[in-house]
């Protein structure tokens, strides 16, 4: 008696490059709070290069929110239903652009430039990750990630405290 063995494809479901993305950021950011702290304090490297290389995390929430611009527009991604939340969170970002560009001159409050930038990063920038969730809501769907987010929430809580 003989017997075939027939190979079965393994199949790894592709995930999306913004959901990688997402991924990155999450599990990265406990990582950068602890290595900004050790090359500020620890290794005492200077503000100006130790805040450059902080900066991976605005350019990619640029890269992120400009992948989620793409599938949007390209119908790739899943469909998505504008919600009143997406227009609470659109009028906070445009609120933080009008006080980043009319600040000065309705509040005269002589803030160098970098210091507004910081302020709008802090005010509306990070805000644009929401749009980034609500373009790949298959991150959401997924009990892993949701636990990995946890996780990495309680991780970056116990280091900011420390």
């Amino acid at each position: 008696m003989t017997a075939a063995v027939r190979a079965i494809p393994f199949r790894v479901p592709r995930r999306e490059p913004i959901v990688w993305g997402l991924s990155a950021y999450i599990w990265l950011l406990p990582l950068h709070i602890l290595l900004m702290s050790v090359l500020f304090g620890a290794l005492g490297w200077s503000m100006g290069l130790v805040r450059a290389i902080a900066a991976w995390k605005e350019a990619l929430i640029a890269v992120l929110v400009a992948l989620a611009i793409v599938r949007f527009a390209t119908g790739s991604g899943p469909t998505i239903v504008i919600r009143w939340l997406d227009l609470v969170i659109a009028g906070l970002i445009a609120l933080a652009l009008a006080y980043l560009v009319a600040a000065g001159v309705w509040f005269d409050q002589r803030l160098p430039v970098l210091a507004q930038l910081y302020g709008f990063r802090d005010a509306g920038f990070v805000l644009l990750l929401y749009f980034v969730g609500r373009a790949s809501p298959e991150a959401a769907t997924s009990p892993r990630y949701m636990r990995a987010l946890f996780v990495v929430g309680v991780v970056t809580s116990v280091i900011a405290i420390l």
